[in-house]
């Protein structure tokens, strides 16, 4: 009798994609032991992605077992989460570095993010200049977002858009925080997530207001309203 060989899983292809491109396509969960959750974009299946992009927002748990920077490749933005043990991927990244990484992409709670395997900081930025110039003659122009999510409305397609209300009550309870927690310092990042009872939520919102510029971070772990 033949012995049968174990089924061994494929690594899928790290994509190299633009953002706005990615986030503009439909999440789709598999249930099959050997297939992966996977983004469709122009008849890609993208469970894996290979990104250059600048760290514009980084947050680290009191307890150093949840780390998370978002990258900006100039058309949007994506976080990278990790937790445990996996935070050491991330632990020498800094706001402002440019940073190469592949990861598997994931979603929660209707955000896209990804899952970080290989991270590196990249010294040379010609490097952004030679990934934007290879996706261009690859893909083409990236497909343009808007940054914030709106809602469906049965309004008439000539009036403007309202947005989720949910959204704007937990925009402004940040920003309320923000505003009394801050000190000569600023308003510790910790402390505003804690007290706003929102959980991960308030990392996407407090995201949202970084790249609108009603925030900025002063220094490392702190923000201020913008005056």
């Amino acid at each position: 009798m033949m012995e049968t060989k174990p089924k061994i899983q494929k690594r899928n292809i790290a994509y190299k994609i633009w953002l706005s491109n990615l986030l503009n396509g439909d999440y789709v969960k598999t249930e099959g032991e050997f297939q992966s959750d996977y983004v469709e974009v122009d008849n890609l299946k993208i469970s894996r992605i290979n990104l250059i992009g600048t760290v514009v927002f980084r947050y680290e748990s009191d307890d150093k077992n949840y780390l998370s920077i978002t990258l900006d490749d100039g058309t949007f933005s994506i976080r990278l989460k990790t937790w445990q043990e996996d935070v050491k991927l991330l632990q020498n990244t800094n706001q402002g570095d440019l940073v190469l990484v592949i990861g598997k992409v994931r979603q929660y709670n209707e955000e896209l993010y990804i899952i970080p395997e290989i991270v590196k900081i990249l010294d040379n930025p010609d490097l952004e200049l030679v990934r934007k110039l290879e996706l261009l003659n690859e893909i083409g122009k990236p497909i343009k977002l808007q940054s914030e999510k709106i809602v469906e409305t049965k309004q008439e397609v000539d009036e403007e858009p309202i947005k989720d209300p949910k959204l704007i009550v937990n925009r402004q309870k940040i920003l309320e925080l923000v505003e009394s927690l801050s000190t000569d310092q600023g308003a510790k990042i910790d402390e505003v997530i804690e007290k706003s009872k929102l959980g991960e939520e308030a990392e996407q919102v407090l995201n949202d207001l970084l790249k609108d510029g009603e925030i900025y971070q002063p220094k490392p772990q702190y923000l201020k309203l913008l005056e």
